[in-house]
C-alpha cells in the first residue's frame, strides 16, 4: 500500500484511512499509527505532525494502553463509505449511464464521503467529507466544497450530527479519535 502525500488524490487518502481504521480496530490507534509510519510515512516520533490537534492525540496515546484502545474503539468497524462521486467508468456515454443508474438508486450530490453511525453524548453520528490536500483553503472560503456539500453539512449539523471536512487521512483519523474519546 502506498502512503499518500500532499499530491495524492482524495480517493488515495480515503483508502489509506480505511486501512488505518482496520488496523485501529484490531490493535488500537497507537499501533495503527506505527503501521502507517512503517510504510514510509511519518516517522514514529513525528507521526502526529499533520494531525489537526496533535496535543489532544498525544495526551490520548499517553493515557491509554494499546490493548485498552483496541477495546474502546470497536465501533470503528461501522465506519463506511458513501459512493457519491468519482469516476463512473469508461467513456462519456458509460459515465452518463452509470450516473443515471446511481441517481435512480438514490445517490445524492453533496452527501459526505464517510459516515460513522455512533452516538455520543453530543452527536448522533459523524460524517466526514474527504478533500485533496491541495484543496485546503489558504484563507476563509469553501475549501473545495460544492454548494450541495455545504447544504448537506448544514442540514446534518441541524440534525445533531458532527460533520467535518478533512484534507488528509491523518486529519480524518484525528477527527475519528476525537469523536470517539
Amino acid at each position: 500500500m502506498k502512503y499518500p502525500n500532499e499530491d495524492s488524490s482524495e480517493h488515495e487518502h480515503q483508502v489509506f484511512l480505511m486501512a488505518w481504521v482496520a488496523r485501529a480496530i484490531a490493535t488500537g490507534p497507537v499501533a495503527a499509527n506505527r503501521w502507517a509510519a512503517s510504510l514510509g510515512g511519518l516517522a514514529d516520533t513525528e507521526m502526529n505532525l499533520y494531525l489537526t490537534r496533535p496535543v489532544d492525540l498525544r495526551h490520548f496515546l499517553k493515557t491509554h494502553s494499546e490493548a485498552s484502545q483496541a477495546q474502546q474503539m470497536p465501533s470503528l468497524k461501522w465506519l463506511f463509505a458513501i459512493p457519491n462521486g468519482g469516476a463512473r467508468g469508461g467513456n462519456r456515454k458509460q459515465a452518463i449511464i452509470r450516473g443515471g443508474q446511481l441517481r435512480a438508486e438514490g445517490v445524492k450530490p453533496g452527501v459526505a464521503d464517510l459516515m460513522l453511525p455512533v452516538t455520543t453524548r453530543l452527536f448522533a453520528g459523524l460524517f466526514i467529507e474527504m478533500k485533496r490536500p491541495a484543496e485546503r483553503p489558504v484563507r476563509a472560503g469553501k475549501g473545495g466544497l460544492s454548494d450541495e456539500q455545504i447544504e448537506f453539512s448544514e442540514f446534518v449539523r441541524q440534525q445533531n450530527y458532527r460533520c467535518v471536512v478533512c484534507y488528509s487521512w491523518t486529519e480524518a483519523a484525528q477527527c475519528i479519535v476525537d469523536y470517539l474519546t
